[in-house]
């Protein structure tokens, strides 16, 4: 299940239900359940089983570096 922000407050949706424009939240060890950018925060994600890099990349907010390929959040920060 994702965390999708609706009117500040968290509510539990299945993955395939999140649309585009839609927030969601991450924390470490979360299946990150789309494609998309980070918004606010910084993590290090393994995106391993989607583009075969062995090593987790650092995705940040408001850098050139904000987009997340469906993967795993090892670490977040707000």
């Amino acid at each position: 299940m994702a965390r999708k922000l609706v009117g500040g407050k968290e509510t539990a949706v299945a993955g395939p239900d999140l649309k585009i424009g839609d927030l969601f939240v991450c924390q470490a060890g979360d299946v990150i359940p789309a494609d998309g950018e980070v918004v606010e925060g910084i993590a290090s994600v393994d995106e391993s089983a989607i583009t075969g890099e062995s090593a987790p990349v650092i995705r940040e907010s408001g850098g050139d570096r904000n987009s997340v390929t469906g993967a795993r959040a090892l670490s977040a920060t707000e």
